[in-house]
């Protein structure tokens, strides 16, 4: 039962804060977001409002396995 409320609160498009997402990430997100901000903005991954930085997850998981494969170029 729990875990399938959070499948279904990954797979809606809320969007959460880094640091709460973080404890579930595979990856340090911050360095993430650094290394890859301007793919993550274009996947629609991460959306800024105001100073904080908000993530979609069910996004962010598509993003993670693309950047596997190596499929996603990003733009310059």
């Amino acid at each position: 039962m729990v875990k399938d409320e959070i499948r279904n609160a990954e797979s809606s498009e809320i969007l959460v804060r880094v640091s709460d997402f973080q404890k579930r990430a595979p990856i340090n997100l911050r360095w993430a977001i650094q290394r890859h901000y301007t793919s993550l903005v274009e996947y629609g991954v991460i959306v800024r409002y105001g100073r904080k930085i908000l993530i979609s997850p069910s996004k962010f998981w598509d993003w993670l396995s693309i950047q596997s494969k190596g499929d996603y170029v990003e733009k310059k």
